[in-house]
């Protein structure tokens, strides 16, 4: 399984935002979340598998015109190796926030292969 959480949240640390993993407990009102919403092995030999993919939903959570930061969000994620999948724009009424969801993948050796298992 791919551990996306430090490579998350080191891809992001320059963006100005708190990232934090499933849920966020500050008191900023912009701030973003992740979480797997899928991990597993993708290529196998031997029995084995070799290679594995994870697909990450980045939450971003703004009550301003989220527009700019989604794409400076997408671009981090971009030059720390993740394939930009897409992105998904909603309105929360009862909170005034704009929630956005940018799903990309990361691609890695499985940890047969490394032998981390």
């Amino acid at each position: 399984m791919v551990n996306t959480n430090p490579l998350i949240i080191n891809a992001l640390k320059d963006i100005g935002l708190p990232v934090e993993s499933i849920t966020y407990s500050g008191d900023e009102s912009k701030y973003i979340t992740f979480i797997d919403a899928d991990n597993r092995a993708t290529d196998y030999a031997d029995d084995l598998d070799i290679t594995e993919s994870a697909i990450v939903q980045v939450h971003y959570f703004t009550s301003n015109n989220p527009k700019s930061k989604s794409k400076e969000i997408r671009k981090a994620l971009r030059n720390a190796g993740f394939i930009y999948l897409s992105t998904s724009e909603f309105y929360e009424k009862e909170e005034k926030y704009y929630h956005i969801v940018i799903e990309v993948r990361y691609d890695d050796i499985s940890e047969t292969v490394k032998g981390d298992y």
